[in-house]
């Protein structure tokens, strides 16, 4: 433990800047102390801003969800729905690859469904809520349990078993 806490502590000081002189130390602590790491953090925000949809979101397509969920499952879901469409798709209703569409449903999930073309925008988030009304049933009762089993099927899957995207979104 000591010789990391070691490593660590020379890594900082040989990625700090010196402050000048001429430089105020209100003005050095404004720039981040010479660290390297306010940038990693920046990024790993932006990531994770990248990967989670945010709640709010305008266009066709989130529209379409939010009316579907409303009317379904309840507008309750609407924010897990459009995370779990962005995780799957990136919004978009026919991203191509080999899975059904806006949701990426696979192929025995779309028989489960009734799913006929996995690219059609409407069919796909009728279907989805179907499969959304699936999982409250099963017992989800959080965005993580349904975001759980959106990926694997039973709303109790541990969060280790889950693949990384739904785990960095908070699903």
């Amino acid at each position: 433990m000591r010789f990391i806490t070691a490593i660590f502590i020379l890594f900082a000081l040989a990625t700090a800047r010196p402050a000048t002189a001429f430089e105020s130390s209100e003005d050095f602590a404004r720039s981040g102390m010479g660290i390297r790491a306010v940038e990693l953090v920046a990024a790993a925000h932006s990531r994770a801003a990248r990967v989670g949809a945010p709640t709010q979101l305008s266009g066709a397509i989130p529209d379409m969800i939010a009316t579907a969920a409303a009317q379904t499952v309840g507008s309750r879901w609407t924010p897990t729905l459009f995370r779990i469409a962005k995780i799957e798709s990136g919004m978009r209703c026919a991203p191509g690859g080999n899975g059904g569409g806006l949701f990426q449903f696979t192929h025995g999930t779309r028989r489960l469904l009734g799913l006929g073309n996995p690219n059609s925008c409407s069919a796909n988030i009728s279907a989805a809520m179907r499969y959304a009304s699936r999982c409250i049933a099963m017992g989800a009762r959080s965005g993580a349990q349904l975001g759980a089993c959106w990926n694997s099927g039973n709303p109790f899957t541990a969060r280790r078993h889950l693949e990384r995207a739904y785990r960095v979104a908070g699903l």
